[in-house]
């Protein structure tokens, strides 16, 4: 997967990206190499996009590796570091395989429309 897409959308949007993505597929055009996560809410957007995990988030792309070394690149413990990856491996963030930590994706775009 080349993009993470986080953005802010209702049933609507959602709805309408879903039939957009069976149309692609129905039609049997390449469908976009990114998978998108959408908030309802923007506090549970800011909920996860912590001063922490944008942190941990910089320092996977750029040094991926065990939660022990990252932890200790960050100023962290391990538990801590471990809780934010298990967060951002549920969003599809992020993923561990045999104990290294890497990004899921080459970028993590943020789209939001507040109003």
């Amino acid at each position: 997967m080349n993009t993470v897409i986080l953005n802010l959308a209702n049933d609507d949007d959602f709805f309408r990206h879903g039939r957009r993505i069976a149309q692609l597929a129905d039609q049997q055009k390449e469908l976009c190499a990114e998978n998108t996560v959408s908030f309802e809410d923007p506090a549970d957007l800011l909920k996860l996009l912590t001063s922490h995990r944008l942190a941990l988030l910089r320092t996977i792309k750029d040094y991926p590796g065990p939660i022990a070394a990252i932890a200790e690149r960050l100023g962290r413990t391990p538990d801590t570091v471990q809780r934010d990856v298990n967060e951002l491996e549920i969003l599809g963030l992020a993923h561990v395989a045999q104990q290294v930590v890497r990004l899921t994706a080459e970028h993590i775009k943020l789209e939001a429309v507040l109003v």
